[in-house]
């Protein structure tokens, strides 16, 4: 389950306690009526931007006066049961889909009417960098003419796909990652974790949800395989093709990251970053440094050039070829260690 998930009937949101200067900002803004009326929430994937959202979407809506919403007024139990008629959340009708203009135009009748509870009326877009570009053209009228206490809060990972017009109207935050320590105590309370928390935090770049998430999601076992894969690829075991088949019914960009990421690590184990806090795939650390061994620096930094150029090309929704997009990038890979005399044990 993402950030951006959540069971209906739960208790308030609350963001989380990394989060609680930037929460008493706003709050001072509300209570002295300058709160802008469009927020862009931007920080990296799974530092809690979502639930930060919610809590302020919820907030401004609590029909009481104080710090977080207190999830006994009417307003606070219509959107414990996801009915409240003064909130709209935006976000794709499929995963990895764009949000569609219809989406949007279908906000006008919302923010030019009255609030129905009497309070503010609150548009949440999650996450606002997927809007194609007719939605955010069909947006900019609602944030140059928003009404009278109306907010729009949007969230990002990638802020630059954001049209910059957009962004323009919008006064953006910056969500940061918790310390390592906080991010790790808080990780050790969640259930789904178990011994595996620490791993996952380091894993995950020190995001917290993201390393929750995949702990949900299985994702140490699948980076195993992942592992296994580029392996068995270079022992001539397994084909391109086979592999690229697998990977491209997977989430593109993140696979992408992940690649960069080994590719990264390679490169820092070549210019002699053995600190173990400067390496990523820790778990993958032996195999790293044998393969780093078998290659050259300019060859993995053309690599994560390459990569880096399909990054690009999704993030402007070129929408290439997946199979053909890990056909060629795990070419490439076994040609970074091609001519070598030895091969992974």
């Amino acid at each position: 389950m993402s950030e951006a998930d959540r069971p209906q009937s739960q208790p308030p949101a609350r963001p989380f306690s990394w989060q609680s200067t930037l929460w008493q900002q706003l709050l001072r803004l509300r209570a002295d009526q300058r709160l802008p009326h469009a927020l862009l929430l931007t920080g990296p994937a799974g530092c809690g931007k979502a639930r930060f959202a919610e809590a302020l979407a919820q907030l401004m809506l609590c029909q009481r006066d104080e710090t977080y919403p207190c999830g006994e007024c009417k307003s606070c139990l219509l959107m414990s049961q996801g009915t409240h008629p003064d909130l709209v959340m935006v976000t794709p009708v499929e995963r990895g889909k764009a949000i569609r203009v219809d989406q949007i135009r279908g906000l006008s009748d919302f923010i030019g009417s009255a609030a129905q509870q009497g309070g503010y009326r609150v548009v949440v877009i999650t996450p606002a960098d997927e809007m194609n570009v007719n939605a955010a053209n069909a947006l900019l009228k609602g944030l140059e003419e928003p009404g009278r206490d109306t907010l729009f809060i949007l969230q990002s990972d990638r802020p630059g796909r954001v049209m910059p017009t957009i962004r323009s109207r919008c006064q953006q935050y910056t969500l940061g990652l918790p310390p390592f320590d906080a991010a790790l105590d808080w990780l050790q309370q969640q259930p789904d974790c178990g011994d595996s928390a620490e791993r996952l935090l380091r894993l995950s770049g020190g995001a917290p949800l993201r390393a929750l998430s995949m702990a949900r999601h299985g994702e140490l076992a699948r980076r195993e395989e992942r592992f296994q894969l580029l392996e068995q690829l270079l022992r001539r075991q397994v084909s391109a093709p086979v592999i690229a088949a697998r990977w491209a019914k997977e989430d593109a960009l993140e696979g992408l990251d992940w690649l960069a990421s080994v590719t990264s690590d390679l490169i820092r184990l070549r210019i002699g970053a053995l600190a173990p806090t400067m390496i990523r795939n820790q778990d993958a650390l032996g195999l790293l440094e044998k393969l780093a061994n078998l290659t050259a620096n300019e060859k993995l930094f053309e690599f994560k050039d390459k990569i880096q150029d399909y990054r690009v090309h999704l993030m402007r929704r070129n929408n290439p070829n997946q199979q053909l997009l890990w056909e060629d990038l795990l070419i490439g890979w076994r040609a970074l260690f091609s001519g070598q005399r030895q091969r992974p044990e």
